[in-house]
């Protein structure tokens, strides 16, 4: 699996991941396009060319073969952000790899899916799948507030540590009906 740059914005990865690049081709859906808007907000002030490729979220794996042969046409120093869920990112990691993008040229915002196991920043404990915006971590007891970031090497979504003036009172609403549930 490409490792890529994963998820997240970050003044300084972004700095880094732009720097000395000919062009920027963005593969995104609407959704995963909104996630990259810093990214392609940088690479406009740095005057970077930028073409876009866009995934229709009801074709997008069809659409694979297209972007497969569009990648094929640009220019060497270009790098590539990529925002599409989970299914989609799967599909078009060997065709990235074929066309010979290493993972230094690919940035990687993948969208997992709504029932994803939460993964614990403190104990790296895999918790079972949720809704809630807050759980309690099974392993550690820990407060964690459920990420939409999505971790394509854990194959889960981050669960980050709560800190209480953090939490309002749907935290402790949440966690407590966990608690009963126990």
């Amino acid at each position: 699996m490409m490792q890529g740059l994963f998820g997240g914005y970050d003044e300084g990865n972004c700095a880094r991941f732009l720097a000395r690049v000919r062009s920027l081709v963005i593969l995104a859906d609407a959704r995963g396009r909104r996630r990259i808007q810093a990214i392609i907000d940088a690479a406009t002030e740095q005057g970077l060319p930028i073409t876009e490729f866009d995934f229709c979220r009801d074709t997008a794996l069809a659409d694979v073969d297209r972007a497969g042969s569009f990648l094929r046409d640009q220019p060497i120093g270009t790098r590539v952000v990529m925002a599409v869920d989970e299914a989609v990112m799967k599909v078009l990691e060997p065709v990235l790899q074929h066309i010979g993008l290493t993972s230094e040229e690919v940035w990687v915002d993948a969208e997992g899916p709504e029932t994803a196991p939460v993964f614990c920043v403190a104990c790296y404990f895999q918790n079972p799948p949720t809704g809630q915006t807050y759980i309690l971590c099974t392993q550690c007891s820990r407060i964690l507030e459920v990420s939409d970031h999505y971790s394509p090497r854990l194959h889960a979504v981050m669960g980050y540590v709560s800190l209480p003036e953090q939490r309002g009172k749907a935290a402790s609403r949440c966690v407590s009906r966990q608690a009963d549930d126990q």
